[in-house]
């Protein structure tokens, strides 16, 4: 059983199935949820919505409370279930717990073309940036493209878990 310290940090799972179609990936999600920190980053208001037959989008709204700066640390875990019976195993692919500001202007500067057309997500200018602001983001109809994960990720379900930590003055996470 863990134990979270209060105002400490937020969590967000997406769940996406990868299958391999006439020999190319595919990326087909099936779920947000969050676990805590609504006050922080609440996004309860994200959803997965069926576009057509064979493809799911990301569309809603997220609430950044607070602005987002190097106090707060960031990190992302992959795990993989070949069959999709809940049975996930923790991939070694992820991004390490690093300082917010570390992340913006490195993988997700990266990865910021998946948002631009489909969401007011910010985009790091060259100079970098810092702090994420606060503010409410929304997706429409935001379809992640197999072009941005590895040939190598094997076929399965998949969940990825963003966790965000903040300032721990006098707080503890017990595990």
């Amino acid at each position: 059983m863990s134990k979270q310290a209060v105002g400490v940090g937020a969590s967000l799972i997406l769940a996406c199935l990868v299958s391999l179609v006439s020999s190319e990936l595919e990326i087909d999600l099936q779920r947000i949820v969050q676990n805590y920190g609504e006050h922080l980053v609440d996004a309860r208001e994200l959803r997965v919505r069926k576009i057509n037959r064979t493809s799911h989008a990301l569309n809603g709204t997220v609430r950044v409370a607070v602005d987002l700066d190097n106090d707060y640390r960031v990190s992302l875990s992959l795990a993989h279930s070949r069959l999709g019976n809940n049975q996930f195993n923790i991939y070694p692919m992820k991004i390490p717990e690093q300082r917010n500001c570390i992340l913006l202007n490195s993988s997700y500067r990266e990865y910021q073309s998946l948002f631009r057309e489909h969401s007011n997500m910010p985009q790091v200018p060259p100079e970098g940036m810092c702090p994420f602001r606060k503010g409410t983001y929304w997706f429409k109809d935001a379809i992640f493209s197999a072009d941005h994960f590895p040939p190598y990720v094997p076929e399965g379900y998949w969940r990825f878990t963003f966790e965000y930590l903040g300032p721990m003055e006098n707080n503890a996470i017990i595990l």
